[in-house]
């Protein structure tokens, strides 16, 4: 019988600014042929629906992009990527690979094959895709990147060895390969008949979501491609919080507070952009599910709440917000130390300032003491006691300036 495979395959870049990234990436999708490595097409942010009567017969690449396309807030520029060593012809079989760069600014790889494939065959999952179909895309993509808008650290960040979620997609009469997908479900726990997240009425399909696997039973490509399109939103939205997770943890164990006045001042920054991002992203999540037909949205809503997508926006949110707290603390503390340390130096400006006083004062004495006085109203007026206690007077001042300095506590 003839089955079908599918990688979804997230790819991670490190950035200082992930809303700036998208914003220059984003000029590939809105000029592609200003692009040093133009798209193949241009997938729209289109309004059109989609009907389960529109039956897709054949398995391709271009069928498979305009049931993507049909999905509302997809728009993305899209490559097409070949694979020289992937031979599935033999069996009466096809293929195809594409990256697409979504308007997020995230990249992403889907790779399908379709063909009479062997149980063992079928079995095949990412080790096989990293050893056997990695490579060809690794070059692929590094080129397209490389003659992206990315700085060079961006450009050397691309990691590819990120989690891949695989689809399988099958004919219901195929007992044999549900067998497979079944074996593929129990590896991590799972039962696959009890993960059933939607069934056609008439039971022409069904949708199976796991954790690394999921699959569909079909009656032709177009259900199974509008499935796999819907997971790829999935796959990277779930990407997207692993990432935004890490990052959180990542820097709530470092030392906020010997960290310098300007660092802190770029991490806080970068944690406000991160809180409007994960807003922003999960608006646009509800936003495409909102527009997805019953049967989809009840297969993406069973997904989100397996894969506690939900849960992980709220955790994500508060420790976001705790750790902004914790750097705007970490902030105030730094600014506080500067403040003392101006404090004292105006002390210190005042301590020299009655110095000066007492400068003043030896020069009277100075003046009283000479054989023709230059102010002779003042030798009238003082006398050596009289001076010598304002000088002991003015040097009490200074070291109460100092005392005052560096002992008294703020």
């Amino acid at each position: 019988m003839i089955r079908s495979k599918y990688f979804i395959h997230p790819l991670g870049i490190k950035t200082k600014s992930k809303l700036d990234l998208a914003l220059r990436l984003r000029a590939i999708i809105n000029a592609p042929t200003q692009s040093s490595k133009p798209p193949d097409r241009i997938l729209r942010d289109n309004r059109s629906d989609v009907a389960l009567s529109d039956e897709v017969d054949d398995f391709s690449g271009a069928a498979f992009s305009r049931c993507f396309e049909a999905l509302r807030r997809n728009h993305s520029a899209e490559w097409s990527i070949a694979i020289p060593g992937l031979d599935v012809a033999e069996g009466g079989g096809a293929y195809f690979s594409k990256l697409y760069l979504l308007n997020s600014g995230d990249l992403c790889v889907v790779t399908g094959l379709n063909g009479t494939f062997s149980d063992d065959e079928f079995a095949q999952g990412t080790d096989w895709y990293r050893k056997e179909i990695l490579p060809d895309i690794k070059a692929f993509v590094t080129a397209v990147v490389q003659a992206s808008a990315m700085t060079s650290d961006e450009k050397t960040s691309l990691d590819f060895n990120t989690p891949i979620h695989t689809v399988f997609g099958l004919g219901l009469p195929d007992v044999s390969g549900f067998a497979v997908v079944a074996d593929q479900f129990r590896s991590e726990g799972l039962d696959a008949t009890e993960r059933c997240i939607s069934q056609d009425s008439q039971d022409t399909w069904r949708l199976y979501g796991g954790w690394s696997y999921s699959a569909i039973q079909r009656t032709d490509y177009g259900e199974e491609f509008y499935f796999v399109s819907v997971m790829v939103r999935m796959q990277n939205e779930w990407f997207a919080l692993r990432r935004w997770r890490r990052q959180v943890l990542i820097e709530g164990d470092s030392p906020m507070m010997a960290k310098n006045h300007r660092d802190l001042k770029q991490k806080h920054t970068a944690i406000h952009e991160m809180l409007y991002l994960l807003q922003r992203h999960q608006q646009e999540a509800f936003d495409f599910r909102a527009n997805l037909k019953p049967w989809l949205q009840k297969a993406c809503e069973g997904v989100s709440s397996f894969w506690d997508l939900p849960k992980d926006y709220e955790f994500i949110n508060a420790s976001t917000g705790g750790l902004r707290d914790l750097i705007s603390f970490s902030i105030q503390e730094r600014e506080l130390a500067q403040s003392r340390v101006q404090s004292r130096v105006l002390y210190l400006i005042a301590g020299f300032d009655t110095l000066a006083l007492s400068g003043f004062l030896l020069s009277v004495l100075s003046f009283q003491r000479s054989e023709q006085s230059t102010l002779p109203m003042i030798d009238g007026l003082l006398n050596d006691t009289f001076v010598a206690a304002l000088l002991s007077l003015n040097v009490v001042f200074f070291f109460m300036v100092l005392v005052l300095a560096f002992v008294r506590a703020r």
